[in-house]
């Protein structure tokens, strides 16, 4: 989370390199990349809105779909236990 305002400004390029990687990729690559690129530092509720965003904008890869699903419940996660009394 240190490095979130870093890494936040490269969300947009990160979905928009997942239009290349899943449109060129075939088996389990296109779905490792999505998974070990995503901003994970970047948690936070702008990051889910580029998620749902992206999902709606058009169909996609059911496998994709469900990455980024999955990685939205970890930035949810990650927003909850953030808010927690420390």
């Amino acid at each position: 989370p240190e490095h979130a305002a870093l890494i936040a400004p490269y969300a947009g390029r990160y979905f928009a390199a997942m239009e290349t990687i899943w449109a060129a990729g075939n088996g389990r690559m296109p779905t490792l990349i999505t998974e070990m690129l995503f901003p994970h530092a970047a948690a936070s509720a702008a990051l889910l809105e580029q998620i749902g965003d992206f999902l709606a904008a058009a169909p996609r890869w059911p496998a994709l779909a469900r990455v980024l699903a999955e990685r939205a419940d970890i930035v949810r996660r990650a927003l909850l236990s953030r808010a927690l009394p420390g």
